[in-house]
């Protein structure tokens, strides 16, 4: 009966810090819209209104719980703060710097990004189409 007891707790144990570490900031490739066209020099639409950069922190505690993180919407609600007439943010990549121990890492994520503002005739176009 106790080996019975101390292999279900064990595998209850297995299942927990199997599962749990089943959290990922990436999708899978074919799951995102990027474009593979990349748009051809001086032929845009928009405007580039400056660099916008926003640091946030993950913290993870004993590599099961995990708390922070930083969003498309953390960048573009930077940006609509820098430059109120932002309309959207791209080229955004994020570094990150990570410090770690056996019970507790924490990572210092960096997204940078440029802040631009779309032609009117595109927000119309898109505002009609919809």
């Amino acid at each position: 009966m106790k080996k019975k007891m101390l292999f279900s707790a064990i595998l209850v144990l297995f299942l927990v810090l199997l599962f749990s570490g089943c959290a990922t900031n990436e999708g899978p490739k074919w799951r995102n819209n990027w474009s593979t066209n990349p748009m051809e020099p001086g032929k845009h639409d928009f405007t580039i209104l400056g660099l916008v950069t926003v640091e946030r922190e993950q913290i993870n505690i004993l590599y099961l719980f995990g708390n922070g993180g930083i969003t498309h919407a953390d960048v573009l609600n930077e940006a609509k703060r820098m430059y109120p007439e932002a309309n959207a943010v791209i080229d955004i990549n994020i570094s990150s710097r990570t410090s770690k121990n056996p019970f507790f890492r924490k990572r210092t994520l960096t997204a940078t990004g440029f802040a631009v503002k779309y032609a009117s005739e595109q927000l119309n176009s898109r505002a009609n189409s919809n």
